[in-house]
């Protein structure tokens, strides 16, 4: 195997662990913001709605225990007593305008707008029936005050708490709605930070695998190159002894030609020594002939 196929192996684990477990934070996180934007809004608005829903419902149920103060005082000629439960029907149906006001900024749904409409419509005549309520108990006109009460405010009374009623309905079940919602978020938030986990532990194993197995190629190729090293090394001792060898015989052919040029000089000697003695003989011979030469002229004379 290259190197270039274990850095790509190498490379190609660790970039799909890395993109894995990016993936997974990345999740986490948008996870983790989108539970927390849900919970503030079942916080701040679902659960604030419901808590409007039940303040109006109450404040209509205030308003109704006002006027029916007003009555009983209005029997017992006690005007302090109907001037306080005046005052009292004036703060609940102040707190019930300021709830309406404020459920219709936060709740916008057809259904909700129609009910908060019929409850302004009816708590704007259930204000004025009241106030003639009142005047007719103040001057002590019991009859027309008890012929206001059923004829006008009684109505408006039941309607009024039938909306407050179908809207704390409405509100408490957008608020099981959400919580529905929340948690299905969460658990499915759950199933893909769970799927990416599992991701990166596989991911993780392939890359420790494939760890494990570029560490046995490298080390099976350690032993190889150990092999071959031991290989090149006798090599090269088998080398070094022919090398000698061969230095040996080379010093063992110069010391014999060294021999036989030293032999070759003494015979070229030896063959001068003989060529002059051949010469002297030559010149004896030479003149051995002349004495004969003249020794046998003497002797013809």
């Amino acid at each position: 195997m290259s190197s270039s196929t274990i850095g790509k192996k190498l490379f190609l684990g660790a970039g799909s662990l890395t993109v894995l477990t990016f993936g997974l934070g990345i999740a986490a996180f948008l996870g983790l913001s989108s539970v927390n934007s849900r919970v503030r809004t079942i916080v701040e608005v679902t659960v604030r709605k419901q808590t409007l829903a039940h303040s109006m419902d109450s404040d209509t149920s205030f308003t109704m225990g006002a006027t029916k103060g007003i009555l009983m005082r209005g029997l017992q000629n006690d005007r302090a007593g109907i001037e306080r439960n005046v005052q009292d029907f004036n703060t609940y149906a102040d707190r019930l305008q300021n709830d309406i006001n404020l459920l219709q900024a936060l709740d916008q749904q057809p259904e909700t707008v129609q009910v908060l409409r019929d409850m302004q419509d009816a708590f704007q005549s259930g204000k004025l029936s009241n106030a003639n309520l009142s005047r007719a108990a103040e001057t002590g006109d019991m009859a027309t005050a008890f012929s206001l009460y059923d004829r006008d405010i009684k109505p408006i009374e039941v309607r009024q708490k039938q909306d407050a009623t179908q809207l704390l309905e409405a509100q408490e079940a957008s608020l099981v709605q959400a919580q529905r919602a929340a948690e299905a978020f969460a658990s499915n938030s759950r199933w893909v930070t769970g799927f990416l986990l599992v991701l990166s532990v596989g991911a993780g194993i392939m890359l420790i695998v494939g760890i494990n197995q570029i560490n046995r190629l490298l080390r099976n190729m350690v032993v190889e190159l150990a092999e071959v090293s031991t290989q090149i090394a006798s090599a090269a001792s088998q080398v070094a002894a022919s090398s000698q060898s061969l230095a040996r015989g080379a010093s063992e052919q110069t010391a014999t030609i060294e021999e036989t040029s030293s032999a070759s000089v003494e015979i070229n000697s030896m063959a001068r020594r003989t060529t002059e003695n051949s010469r002297t003989s030559a010149e004896m011979v030479t003149r051995s002939q002349e004495g004969f030469e003249k020794t046998n002229q003497s002797l013809a004379e």
